[in-house]
């Protein structure tokens, strides 16, 4: 690195009080750009990037022997060590793909520190979600040369879950099973991986209530199980866990938050396609019928999105763009039940559940026999009407009761 770049780089120090955190980053933010962008040959941006990633590595590798007072002295250096990583992780990539990232040799110094960091600040929330955006990272910038890394960072994952549970783990997980868990050697890692998760997660959401209380743990819970179902169906949906955790989505479908409530029911939706589709029909809907028969039916579920729609569920959205709302939900049901008669008859119950008590018989007949008609005859606008007029009429009702 040249004198300016020395110079430069010694304004970055966690030590330097001059400068404010978000200045020091920025100065790291262009020396990381210049390299990266330079024509020099690899080993001097590796050395670079060895030399600006110093002192961060330093600090890290130190947590193992550090004291409990030494740790809560130094929250605020290992914020800023971490920060430093996640800054030379995005900006110091090559600019041509073809080349490997510059900061692969150096996560493979730093990376053994990460057990050590997850276990000695487990309980503070800004070190652990920085360690997940450094996971995230890695993921992305390393891209096919993040292999060697994929079975120790679940471990660390699965690790730092079970000691402190905090969503930022599965939200690294699941951008870790959207890039690798198609592969078929990885699925064995991924699928201990997800019982793992699920296990610790069962312990958390043990109530209805608890889904309100936890909605970050439901979000990234939810995300991280569609995306390991979108990449690796044949794998995930035979699995015993696929019906536990499709029962949990049942229980968990009148969550009051919206972020939540959007994820469990985008995996709601696709676990019910994946009987629905042509492609792996056969295969997998015996399955998805055993995870149905597992939680009461479905009917639970029904029962849960009727009463969404007909206004008990405020912060849930009834329309989306794309998919993960009470009428997607629904339409996915509707395409997975395939009498009518059963169908019917699991809209009645769900309209004569408490959740719907503000809807009378009239309103019911109607709502039911037009949506059986709009199902057989396939027309998905007429479809989302009927859903939409029904909640209107039946919020109305609603708020006069209130």
């Amino acid at each position: 690195m040249s004198k300016l770049g020395n110079e430069l780089m010694s304004l970055t120090t966690s030590e330097n009080k001059e400068l404010k955190v978000p200045e020091r980053l920025d100065i790291l933010e262009g020396l990381a750009m210049v390299v990266a962008q330079s024509s020099q040959p690899r080993e001097q941006a590796i050395q670079a990037m060895h030399h600006m990633s110093s002192p961060a590595a330093q600090f890290l590798l130190s947590v193992e022997k550090m004291s409990m007072s030494s740790r809560n002295r130094n929250v605020e250096q290992a914020c800023f060590a971490l920060d430093s990583l996640v800054v030379l992780l995005r900006y110091g990539k090559p600019a041509d793909r073809n080349i490997p990232h510059f900061m692969i040799p150096v996560m493979q110094h730093v990376f053994p520190a990460f057990p050590h960091v997850i276990s000695i600040y487990s309980d503070v929330p800004r070190v652990i979600e920085r360690v997940a955006k450094i996971i995230k990272d890695m993921i992305r910038g390393f891209e096919a040369h993040f292999d060697s890394f994929l079975a120790p960072t679940l471990e660390l994952l699965v690790r730092g879950y079970q000691n402190q549970p905090t969503s930022s783990f599965m939200y690294a997980a699941g951008i870790a099973a959207a890039s690798y868990a198609s592969d078929p050697k990885y699925t064995p890692l991924f699928l201990q991986m997800i019982q793992a998760f699920c296990t610790k997660t069962f312990e958390v959401l043990n109530s209805v209530e608890s889904f309100t209380d936890n909605p970050l743990i439901v979000e990234d819970l939810f995300t991280m199980l569609d995306r390991s179902l979108k990449v690796m169906p044949l794998a995930l949906v035979p699995n015993p866990v696929f019906g536990s955790v499709f029962q949990c989505a049942c229980v968990g479908s009148v969550v009051e938050h919206p972020e939540a409530s959007h994820a469990l029911l985008l995996f709601v939706e696709n676990a019910l396609l994946i009987g629905v589709h042509r492609r792996h029909r056969a295969e997998l809907r015996p399955f998805v019928e055993q995870a149905i028969s597992q939680a009461q039916g479905g009917q639970l579920l029904v029962n849960n999105i009727i009463a969404g729609i007909a206004g008990q569920l405020p912060t849930t959205l009834l329309y989306s763009g794309s998919d993960g709302s009470l009428e997607m939900a629904l339409d996915a049901i509707c395409q997975f039940v395939e009498s009518d008669e059963n169908l019917m008859l699991m809209l009645r119950t769900a309209l004569q559940s408490p959740g719907c008590a503000h809807v009378n018989s009239t309103l019911e007949t109607w709502f039911i026999a037009n949506l059986i008609k709009a199902r057989k005859e396939k027309n998905q606008g007429e479809f989302r009407r009927i859903v939409g007029e029904f909640s209107d009429r039946a919020r109305l009702r609603l708020n006069r009761k209130l």
